[in-house]
């Protein structure tokens, strides 16, 4: 198969009037962002929910995925400090 040569031209523009054009859907399509949108989850307050609401099994879940990420978190805390002691000198004599 023969590559062939394609020559792409890159137009960048200022101009508003250009960019609407390339908007997708129409202004009646605009999505209303809510509180919702922006909330960040908490598996604490879920836990004690759970708990509150003797959904038992539920807080056990939340209880091992809090646990698993302080443990993942510690491993890669870890990981960065020795691979630091262990080439840290090396790549500052670069």
């Amino acid at each position: 198969m023969e590559d062939e040569d394609f020559e792409i031209d890159y137009e960048v523009s200022d101009d508003e009037d250009e960019l609407e054009e390339y908007e997708f859907g129409s202004e009646d399509d605009e999505y209303e962002y809510t509180d919702d949108d922006f909330e960040e989850p908490q598996p604490m307050l879920d836990f004690v929910n759970s708990v509150h609401n003797d959904e038992l099994r539920d807080a056990g879940n939340s209880f091992h995925s809090m646990l698993g990420d302080k443990i993942k978190d510690a491993i890669e805390a870890e990981r960065i400090n020795i691979g630091t002691q262990m080439f840290g000198s090396e790549m500052a004599e670069e």
